[in-house]
């Protein structure tokens, strides 16, 4: 019977003790995180301010916005995106295109406001009219890069690159055949670099690049989580079949409607900066909001590797992601060293989770 009650009593003392310490980061953690996330740096709201299409109202008071001048608009709240509203003619006010409630505006709050609406890139989908999925041309993706994205690429970073793919070969991280299309995400520099593999001379040519924006948990809040972007390697012919396209409930979120939403699978993340505490969390490729759209460059995403309309439309109809005429979506920080990269992507879980039903694809964006 004492046996019983020491093992019980030990039992009781374990539970206590990781109850405190959970008690402990949900309140001190957290409430330090939430007012960090309340200050957004102005280097990164530059853009937003000096454009003039978007409304900044910062509030002292809480109250209830009178109509803007906007039928339908996109609210950001500090860092945090609120979704979509439409104007309400009975109860005259903007109400949430998905839950269906009224925008209240909070005290001492920043919103960022602007129309639901995208620019045209029609003349992108003309040039994309030439391009095939089965014969891509380098030199064709090379000049769409240079008249709608840009190709910059410092010595420094193509060195580490190729550097860093030589490495996985050698390693067998990775398998590629010739001509095979590769996509580098670097959060340093917060790009994302398209190359292919040149096997005959055993290189990489740079084809293009564009900005992108990864996860941040330095923005985590009460109502809101930001994971790190995992550092790892992702054959995306596994998770192809778990695509799926923006629709006109969800646009505001993953990019105009019918934009393509690039799925990498389920895997474990700690819930914030330096945590020991892990979550299953689904990521992937997608485009963002108008408001967004301009941070990209910046670590502002909950996790998701947000991406531009213009690269969106590019991987779609090149098929770069999908599992023919490439599959690797490699994950790397060139502010570490190559041996840190290497050792992250191999601790990286590469097994991941069954994949759930598109009902279920998200839990961030």
């Amino acid at each position: 019977m004492m046996k019983h009650a020491k093992g019980y009593f030990g039992l009781m003392v374990i539970i206590s003790i990781f109850s405190q310490n959970l008690w402990a980061y949900n309140t001190n953690s957290m409430k330090k995180n939430y007012h960090e996330a309340v200050r957004l740096p102005d280097t990164i709201l530059k853009p937003l301010i000096e454009d003039k299409k978007i409304t900044k109202i910062k509030t002292t008071v809480a109250y209830q916005p009178q109509y803007l001048g906007m039928d339908a608009i996109y609210v950001k709240e500090n860092i945090d995106n609120l979704g979509k509203y439409r104007w309400n003619k009975k109860s005259k006010t903007y109400i949430n295109a998905l839950n269906h409630r009224a925008l209240k505006f909070k005290k001492n709050h920043i919103y960022l406001i602007s129309k639901v609406q995208y620019a045209k890139i029609s003349q992108l989908d003309d040039a994309l009219k030439t391009i095939g999925k089965k014969n891509i041309s380098a030199q064709k993706l090379k000049d769409l890069f240079e008249n709608y994205n840009n190709r910059d690429i410092t010595k420094r970073n193509l060195s580490f690159y190729h550097e860093l793919v030589q490495t996985l070969l050698a390693d067998r991280l990775i398998w590629l055949k010739n001509r095979e299309y590769l996509f580098i995400v670097d959060k340093k520099t917060q790009r994302a670099y398209i190359f292919t593999f040149q096997k005959s001379l055993d290189t990489i040519e740079f084809i293009g690049s564009d900005k992108i924006s990864t996860g941040n948990p330095r923005y985590n809040s009460r109502n809101n989580r930001y994971f790190e972007t995992p550092i790892g390697i992702i054959n995306r012919a596994k998770y192809r079949r778990g695509d799926w396209r923006a629709v006109s409930k969800n646009a505001f979120k993953y990019g105009e409607k019918s934009d393509r939403v690039y799925y990498l699978g389920t895997y474990t993340i700690p819930i914030a900066y330096q945590s020991k505490f892990k979550r299953e969390v689904h990521l992937a490729i997608h485009s963002t909001t108008p408001i967004d759209a301009m941070l990209l460059g910046h670590k502002v995403s909950k996790g998701c590797i947000r991406i531009s309309r213009h690269l969106n439309k590019i991987l779609n109809k090149s098929a770069l992601l999908d599992g023919k005429n490439g599959k690797y979506v490699i994950i790397i920080d060139s502010s570490l060293p190559m041996a840190e990269n290497i050792r992250q992507m191999m601790l990286f879980s590469s097994k991941s989770l069954k994949n759930r039903s598109k009902k279920y694809a998200m839990h961030f964006y």
